[in-house]
C-alpha cells in the first residue's frame, strides 16, 4: 500500500525521517501546560508556524499521537483505580463492623493512595489532553504557511511514516494531516486510500475526506464509486467529499443513490444535493430525479456550496427532536437532568405554559420515538453527575421498547452536576466494539459503531466529570469521533454555553437549536 511514495521520497528526507525529533520542545510544551500556561504554550507554537518547516510538522504529528496514546491509557486505567476505591470501601465499612483496628487502618491507607494516584492521573490526562488540543491549533497554523519545498519534504515524510504506521487512531492522524499539506504529492497517496479495498474503512473515509477538503475535482470518480461501499461512514464521507468538491457532474449519482438510501445516508444526500443545487427539495428521490430532468440542460451551479445543513422539512418524514430533522435509524438521545431542569422554561414556544425544562424535553422526546421507523434502533442517556442508558445498548425501536424508554425518563428526578463529557463519550461509544481503536487494535476485528445520530440537550455547562473545559471537550470528542463520523445534533433551553454547542453541531455537521 503507497509502496509508490517510498519511491518518490528524497534521501535527504529519508534521513531526515531517522533523525530524533525535537524532544525538548514538547517537554517545555508539556512543562508550560502542567503550569496552567496554555497561553505560553499557544505562543510558542504561533513562533513556530512564523517560520514553519518540514521539521515542525513531524514533531506535532509525533506528539499528538503521543498524547493520544497517554489520553487512551489514563482512560483506562482510571475507572480502574475508582473500581479498586469502591471495593476498598466496602471493605473498609466491613472492617469497621468487626472491630479490626489494623485492617481499618491499613485500608484507610490503601484509600488515600488510591486518590492520590487517581489525582495525579488525572491531572496529567488533562495535560496530555491540553497538549494535543496545542499541537492540533499549531498544526492548523502551521500546515498552510509551508513553503512549496517544504510542504514537498513533508508530505514524502507522511507518506512514509503512513506506509510503515499499522496503529488505526495512528494512520487516521497522519491521513488527515497529510491532507492538510499545501502539496500536490500528497493528491495520488489520498486517492489510492480512497479506492483501496485492502484499507479500513475509517481509513478509506478519513481520505475521502481529506480529497473533499482539498477539493479535488479529479477525485469525483473515486468519490461516486465510494457511494456503494458496504461502510456507512465511507458513503457518508463520499457524499460530503462530492459536495465540497462542487462539480456539476457529481448531481445525477447523488440523486440515484438517493433512490436506495435509508437512514443517516438520506440525511447526506438531501443535504448535498440542496447544497450544491441551491434548491430546497426534501430528500425525495422522485422530486429530485424530476427536477433533474427538467433542469439539467439550463442548470447552472451556483458559484460555492451552501455550509448551512438544511434540516428536512415538517411532513417529509423521519423523526423530529426539538424541530431537528433526521431520518437516522440508529439514533441515541442524550438528555440533561441537572437541578436547573427542573426550572420552568422562560423562552421560546414551550414559555407560555410554564412546564420544567425536564418536562418540556420529554415531552419532545415522547415526539421523537414516535416518530422513529419501527425497524430503527434507539436508546436514551440521562446525565447529571452520573450517565445512565435506559439500555446497554441500542434496541429496536418497537412499541415495548418505547413504552420502556418513556418510563426509564419518567421516573427520574433532576440531581446535581452535568457530566457532559461524560454523557457525549458514553453516547458515542455506546456498544461500540471500536473503541480498543484508539490503543492501536486491529482493524479486522472491529466493525461500524452502532450509532450515527446524538441528539443532545442541555440548559447549561459542564460542572462536573473528568473534563469540563469546552474547548478540551470539543477535542475529545474531535478525537473520539475521528473514525466513528457520528453526527451530533445540539439543543440548548434556559442559560446554557451557546458557542459549545454551536461548535459541537458544527464540527460534527449537526445543527443546533436555542429554545
Amino acid at each position: 500500500m503507497i509502496a509508490f511514495a517510498l519511491l518518490s521520497v528524497p534521501v535527504a528526507a529519508r534521513a531526515g525521517e531517522e533523525a530524533p525529533l525535537d524532544a525538548p520542545v514538547v517537554r517545555s510544551l508539556r512543562e508550560r501546560l502542567a503550569a496552567g500556561s496554555v497561553r505560553q504554550a499557544m505562543a510558542a507554537l504561533s513562533e513556530m508556524a512564523e517560520a514553519p518547516h518540514s521539521r515542525h510538522g513531524l514533531l506535532l504529528q509525533e506528539a499528538i499521537v503521543r498524547a493520544e496514546l497517554r489520553v487512551a491509557g489514563a482512560d483506562q486505567r482510571l475507572p480502574q483505580l475508582e473500581a479498586e476505591r469502591a471495593r476498598a470501601d466496602a471493605d473498609l465499612v466491613a472492617a469497621r463492623a468487626s472491630t479490626s483496628t489494623s485492617a481499618v487502618k491499613r485500608l484507610e491507607e490503601r484509600i488515600a493512595a488510591l486518590d492520590r494516584d487517581h489525582a495525579a492521573l488525572a491531572a496529567q490526562r488533562q495535560i496530555e489532553a491540553r497538549l494535543r488540543e496545542v499541537c492540533l491549533e499549531g498544526w492548523r497554523k502551521l500546515a498552510p504557511r509551508l513553503s512549496p519545498a517544504s510542504a514537498d519534504e513533508l508530505a514524502a515524510l507522511f507518506l512514509v511514516r503512513l506506509a510503515e504506521e499499522r496503529r488505526p487512531f495512528a494512520r487516521a492522524i497522519l491521513v488527515e494531516m497529510a491532507g492538510a499539506v499545501p502539496s500536490a504529492a500528497v493528491t495520488p497517496a489520498l486517492m489510492e486510500l480512497a479506492t483501496s479495498r485492502a484499507e479500513p474503512p475509517e481509513i478509506v473515509a478519513t481520505a475521502l475526506a481529506a480529497l473533499g477538503r482539498r477539493g479535488e475535482s479529479g477525485a469525483t470518480p473515486a468519490a461516486v464509486a465510494a457511494l456503494s461501499h458496504a461502510d456507512w461512514r465511507v458513503q457518508s464521507e463520499a457524499v460530503e467529499a462530492l459536495r465540497l468538491m462542487h462539480r456539476r457532474s457529481s448531481i445525477p449519482f447523488l440523486i440515484a443513490r438517493l433512490e436506495q438510501a435509508q437512514g443517516r445516508l438520506r440525511d447526506d444526500l438531501g443535504f448535498a444535493l440542496r447544497s450544491l443545487t441551491g434548491e430546497r427539495f426534501v430528500a425525495d428521490p422522485a422530486t429530485w430525479r424530476d427536477w433533474w430532468q427538467r433542469r439539467q440542460g439550463d442548470f447552472t451551479m451556483p458559484d460555492r456550496p451552501a455550509e448551512r445543513l438544511v434540516v428536512p422539512e415538517e411532513g417529509e418524514g423521519g423523526t423530529r427532536f426539538f424541530g431537528i430533522g433526521s431520518f437516522s435509524q440508529r439514533v441515541v438521545f442524550v438528555l440533561d437532568v441537572s437541578g436547573s431542569m427542573a426550572e420552568p422554561m422562560r423562552t421560546g414556544t414551550d414559555a407560555a405554559t410554564r412546564r420544567s425544562k425536564l418536562d418540556v424535553a420529554r415531552s419532545h422526546l415522547k415526539s421523537a420515538l414516535a416518530g422513529l421507523a419501527s425497524d430503527a434502533h434507539f436508546d436514551v442517556l440521562l446525565y447529571a453527575e452520573r450517565v445512565e442508558a435506559c439500555f446497554p445498548r441500542l434496541q429496536r425501536a418497537d412499541d415495548a421498547n418505547r413504552q420502556a424508554a418513556l418510563r426509564f425518563v419518567e421516573t427520574q428526578q433532576p440531581r446535581s452536576g452535568t457530566n457532559i463529557h461524560g454523557a457525549l463519550l458514553a453516547a458515542l461509544e455506546l456498544g461500540d466494539a471500536d473503541a480498543a481503536s484508539r490503543t492501536g487494535a486491529s482493524s479486522a476485528s472491529r466493525r461500524p459503531p452502532d450509532v450515527d445520530t446524538i441528539f443532545f440537550l442541555t440548559d447549561g455547562y459542564a460542572t462536573s466529570g473528568l473534563v469540563r473545559t469546552p474547548g478540551l471537550i470539543l477535542n475529545e470528542i474531535a478525537s473520539r469521533n475521528r473514525t466513528r463520523r457520528v453526527r451530533i445534533h445540539t439543543v440548548g433551553v434556559g442559560d446554557h454555553d451557546r458557542a459549545f454547542l454551536q461548535a459541537l453541531a458544527a464540527q460534527t455537521g449537526g445543527t443546533y437549536v436555542a429554545r
